[in-house]
């Protein structure tokens, strides 16, 4: 990357230049950091300094990709006062501050582990620096070098501790952030299990009441049904009652009926 430019492709907007830079910078820095992690334990100090010059490239190149989308989008003011007229591209600009933050610490570990390896003292701060700005407002990064004198030294490592208390401030906010969209999430999804519990219930008591109201209908129907019979039955016992008593009275005149001619007879049979 050391002779790359960043190149804005035609008819970008602002936000997509600056998302394809932070893309293209972000893919080389896990790069990079991964060589590292994969080289932890060799001794092998050509490597660190080949990491630590390429993390320095990458500073270089990032400062210089900032400055060119400042001039292609005419921003008089500077990226860091963006997000006064355009708030959505704050979360972009809070990234290159991460970013940057992350590259000087991953420059900073390749200096040690070079050190280590050649048994000598860290190197002092670096040649460039991507610097975050102060204060309130975001001033945003700009590329300086600084000599050897111990003033300068003193002022980068300065610069950088604002640098990396900015940055930490951002990932505090975030995480703060993060935490509130978790907890107002965990809130939602158990005042939705609520509802969910509370309907479920809900629908327990209607088929239990259903339920219950279709027991009490089919007894309600069964005792009509057996009055009903009951009184078939006693209709029919009646019936049967009174055809039974015809009969008998039937029986009982007819029988009056013909003993009483054979009872004159023998009256006058037996008359002097």
């Amino acid at each position: 990357m050391a002779h790359e430019k960043f190149s804005i492709p035609e008819n970008f907007t602002l936000a997509q230049s600056l998302q394809l830079l932070y893309s293209v910078v972000k893919n080389q820095y896990k790069n990079l950091a991964d060589l590292i992690i994969n080289s932890k334990g060799n001794k092998d100090t050509v490597t660190y300094g080949k990491i630590h010059k390429n993390l320095d490239t990458l500073l270089v190149y990032v400062n210089e990709g900032l400055r060119k989308i400042e001039k292609t989008y005419t921003l008089k003011k500077g990226l860091g006062n963006l997000v006064v007229d355009h708030p959505e591209l704050r979360s972009i600009i809070e990234d290159f501050q991460i970013l940057g933050q992350d590259i000087r610490i991953a420059r900073r570990k390749a200096e040690t582990l070079m050190a280590e390896g050649n048994g000598s003292p860290s190197l002092s701060s670096s040649s460039s620096v991507l610097g975050l700005g102060t204060g309130n407002g975001l001033r945003f990064p700009k590329l300086w070098r600084m000599g050897s004198k111990r003033d300068k030294l003193k002022e980068a490592d300065e610069k950088e501790a604002r640098i990396n208390k900015q940055a930490d401030n951002i990932r505090r906010a975030r995480k703060l952030e993060e935490e509130k969209k978790l907890g107002a999430k965990l809130q939602y999804e158990r005042d939705l299990e609520l509802q969910r519990e509370k309907l479920i219930e809900l629908k327990v008591k209607e088929k239990v009441e259903f339920e219950v109201a279709q027991k009490l209908e089919e007894e309600r129907v069964k005792r009509e049904e057996e009055e009903r019979k009951r009184r078939e039955q006693a209709e029919k016992k009646r019936i049967s009652t009174l055809k039974h008593e015809r009969k008998t009275n039937y029986k009982s005149r007819a029988s009056s009926t013909t003993s009483l001619p054979i009872a004159n007879l023998l009256e006058r049979l037996t008359t002097p």
